[in-house]
């Protein structure tokens, strides 16, 4: 689930690539679904459905994150993550331009889901 797009189909990595996964890892976080090792139950964004990490690639290839599960109410961090995870990886935000996005400089306390 980490591995961006264009590695599973090129076999190569390239700088956007660690966008693409730092992506990924501020989607685990906001929707709690982290892959544990040892379960049998499947949490890894792109993991529902795989049956085995070549279907992970696949998955991440060509399906997109379950945004149903992201928090609705942060608009700004939805736009962040939403440009990290895209799937060509001329498309994605580098590092100082993901820097300048709302989010970053917003009042992010305000904006993070409350605990239930």
């Amino acid at each position: 689930g980490y591995i961006p797009p264009e590695t599973w189909r090129k076999h190569r990595w390239q700088p956007q690539g660690d966008i693409f996964s730092l992506g990924v890892v501020f989607f685990q976080l906001m929707t709690a679904r982290v892959p544990r090792s040892g379960s049998d139950k499947v949490q890894g964004i792109f993991q529902e459905g795989a049956k085995n990490v070549t279907e992970v690639g696949q998955n991440t290839v060509q399906k997109q994150p379950p945004w149903h599960l992201f928090p609705t109410n942060m608009r700004l961090l939805t736009e962040l993550v939403s440009a990290m995870l895209r799937k060509d990886p001329e498309q994605r935000p580098r590092a100082l331009q993901a820097l300048q996005f709302g989010w970053f400089f917003s009042n992010t306390d305000q904006e993070m889901p409350k605990e239930t």
